[in-house]
């Protein structure tokens, strides 16, 4: 029998129901470690509601979800995002009137906030911090938006918008990242 260390998420017979509408009827399933999976179905089938269970969004009528052996069935949204996950989301969640580069670097500080470290990210000289910046950088060239990275989130094409949003979720390194319809 496999144990809940073994795999980076498990399922275990979840459960969620809106107004007596069953959205996910006891879903199980278990990915291991550096393992890609793909949820398809059509509109309406709950793979957006499945995420938000995971993440933890929206609560669990029943059943249990483990990220890499830890039970965060009644877990914060916080906790998960601190165990590695992470996500993106069918319409993008940007910060509009922001560049490319600044929408990064909140992604980016959003690991400072979770720790605690520093209250404010945000009001520190973050251009003046080398290691951000690189890994700013890294991040642009990864989804392909380096030469943009001063463009306002307003002026980039749907496309890009996309790629950024995919951007701001691996900024921290998360070790499990959840795509909602990411094309």
């Amino acid at each position: 029998m496999h144990t809940e260390k073994e795999h980076a998420i498990v399922l275990r017979n979840v459960n969620k129901s809106f107004g007596g509408v069953k959205a996910i009827d006891n879903v199980s399933f278990m990915l291991g470690h550096d393992k890609s999976a793909v949820l398809i179905g059509p509109n309406g089938a709950g793979k957006t509601t499945l995420f938000n269970l995971i993440t933890g969004e929206v609560p669990l009528d029943s059943g249990e979800i483990y990220i890499f052996g830890v039970d965060i069935s009644n877990s914060s949204v916080q906790k998960r995002s601190k165990l590695g996950l992470a996500r993106t989301y069918q319409i993008y969640n940007l910060f509009n009137g922001m560049t490319a580069e600044e929408n990064i670097y909140l992604a980016l500080s959003s690991n400072e906030w979770k720790s605690k470290r520093n209250k404010f990210p945000f009001l520190t000289p973050w251009q003046k911090n080398k290691n951000k910046m690189d890994r700013i950088k890294e991040v642009l060239k990864s989804v392909e938006l380096e030469d943009k990275k001063h463009i306002l989130v307003d002026n980039l094409s749907h496309g890009e918008q996309r790629q950024l949003e995919l951007g701001m979720a691996i900024a921290p390194a998360p070790k499990i990242m959840l795509l909602d319809e990411p094309m």
